[in-house]
């Protein structure tokens, strides 16, 4: 199955029969950030990943820096034609560049939520905002969002 990233597309990962937007939060966090009233809208099912990460140093066990994730990324993308370029020009196009300092920054991984965004799932969308309102950030509480939440077995996107 085709997955896609467009530039500036609203959601992190769009299949053609589902979306998935993945976000972070701090351990003990009880909120997460929504940037877009976009981020949480699609035509398509739509699944929410909230990572939950820790500051750490790049030795530490299961750490992730930006150019660790980049080469593993990189080396996914291996064999499939035009993907490395592609990768290569969103990473630009993002400002991301290689340096020194990414190595330094890193985060361990702690856990991954995972909750349907259907139904009564609280969130901004396009079609409900009031006249005059363009765009807008929010913040969601993690125990308002617990009964969306998808048993660990049964995520497959």
């Amino acid at each position: 199955m085709t997955c896609w990233k467009t530039a500036g597309a609203a959601q992190d990962f769009v299949f053609p029969d589902r979306a998935v937007e993945v976000v972070s939060a701090a351990p003990g966090a009880g909120t997460v950030g929504i940037g877009s009233v976009l981020q949480l809208d699609a035509p398509v099912p739509l699944a929410l990943r909230v990572c939950v990460l820790r500051e750490g140093a790049a030795t530490d066990p299961g750490a992730l820096t930006l150019p660790l994730l980049v080469a593993r990324i990189m080396a996914m993308l291996r064999g499939v034609p035009g993907a490395h370029g592609a990768l290569h020009d969103r990473l630009l196009a993002a400002g991301y560049v290689e340096h020194d300092h990414y190595r330094t920054v890193a985060f361990v991984p702690l856990e991954t939520r995972h909750y349907q965004v259907a139904g009564g799932f609280p969130r901004l969308v396009r079609a409900t905002l009031p006249a005059g309102i363009a765009d807008a950030s929010y913040t969601i509480f993690l125990s308002s969002i617990e009964e969306f939440q998808i048993p660990e077995h049964s995520h497959a996107a």
